[in-house]
């Protein structure tokens, strides 16, 4: 970004939507477990979550790559941020399909299985089949998008950060054809799906896709900011509202190409918004918290949901589902505050300390 003016230290607004992407996707899984058709469409919050993740590392690392930043030196602060979490992720998704069969019985995994799962997700090692039916991450669904994500991380710190502008564009339009197909078999109105496209609505090429345009169409955004600062702004106290019409309606209310047009045009118009103004005082306050809880609440919800919705059926089975919501979320909310302060910045912090290759002092924008 060539600007007179100093990159600020923190995009503060980024957390904020950050932050709301999360709730949305727990409302999206609490929804699903409810029967609800609500907060079907917050599936998208990830593809915004795609497109922030690759505005801000080519903020914090454009330059510095290359200018001759050794690779390791950038991709190890990566899984020192990423890996506490999705270690305890998968420590919360074991644990609930233990207490699972101790209460109701019934085995989800034979013992083999369990025990290759979890080797395997602790490597962050997927599970791919053609036709995605098993989940990648089987002890932690959500953990499909870690693992793209440090896809992601290697191939811009080895390749794209040096590469110029240009070559983003092909990964871009091969992302963007995926993420059609991907839309079109998702939320389109035809639910049937050709034999041999299977690929296309769910599982690993599907999901490539979607990281492939939302995480690169994100480190574009950023190298054309001198060119894309000319464009009109939303006023960032739209941007929750925005969020909330998109993620909030029930299921069938929109079609895949409104979805396709929500990701190539509304969230970059979003993103650019977001970072043209930090927003302080209590908003900022509520931002930042936002901020800090979302990913480790990303990253448990699903265990921890599953686990207090056993729990809480157990004590009281005639408790009306709405009630249980009222509980549960909140909780989830709680536990990831909780995980945040007393295991996740203790531990990122003696790992940068001890391997330092940056210190937790420069705290990365937006992370």
């Amino acid at each position: 970004m060539t600007s007179a003016a100093p990159k600020p230290a923190h995009l503060n607004t980024l957390d904020g939507l950050r932050g709301i992407a999360a709730v949305s996707v727990m409302a999206f899984h609490w929804h699903i477990e409810a029967g609800s058709p609500m907060f079907q469409h917050s599936r998208l919050a990830v593809d915004l979550f795609f497109l922030m993740s690759g505005f801000v590392l080519a903020y914090a690392y454009d330059d510095r790559l290359k200018a001759g930043l050794p690779f390791w030196t950038f991709f190890i602060p990566r899984l020192i941020r990423l890996y506490p979490m999705i270690l305890m992720g998968i420590g919360f998704g074991a644990a609930w399909f233990t207490l699972d069969w101790l209460i109701t019985g019934e085995k989800t995994f034979t013992a083999p299985q369990f025990v290759m799962y979890l080797l395997m997700n602790l490597f962050m090692i997927p599970v791919v089949t053609w036709d995605q039916d098993i989940a990648m991450f089987p002890l932690n669904l959500v953990l499909w998008s870690m693992f793209f994500e440090l896809i992601a991380y290697a191939a811009y710190g080895l390749v794209f950060a040096k590469a110029r502008t240009r070559w983003l564009v092909p990964v871009i339009v091969a992302g963007a054809i995926g993420v059609t197909g991907w839309l079109i078999f998702n939320f389109g109105n035809s639910a049937a799906v050709p034999t041999g496209l299977g690929f296309l609505k769910q599982g690993f090429l599907a999901d490539l896709s979607r990281i492939g345009l939302s995480f690169f169409l994100g480190v574009m955004i950023f190298r054309g900011l001198p060119r894309l600062n000319a464009l009109p702004s939303i006023p960032v106290v739209f941007l929750p509202m925005m969020c909330l019409l998109i993620f909030v309606q029930p299921e069938g209310s929109l079609n895949w190409w409104t979805f396709l047009f929500t990701i190539l045009i509304v969230f970059p118009f979003m993103l650019l918004s977001a970072i043209r103004e930090n927003i302080t005082g209590r908003y900022g306050a509520v931002s930042k918290f936002l901020g800090d809880i979302s990913y480790p609440l990303y990253v448990t919800h699903l265990p921890v949901m599953w686990t207090l919705r056993a729990v809480l059926h157990k004590l009281f089975p005639e408790l009306p589902i709405i009630w249980l919501g009222l509980i549960i979320l909140p909780g989830c909310v709680l536990v990831a505050y909780l995980l945040l302060r007393f295991y996740d910045l203790p531990v990122r912090r003696f790992l940068s300390q001890k391997l330092k290759p940056i210190s937790l002092n420069n705290r990365i924008p937006a992370e």
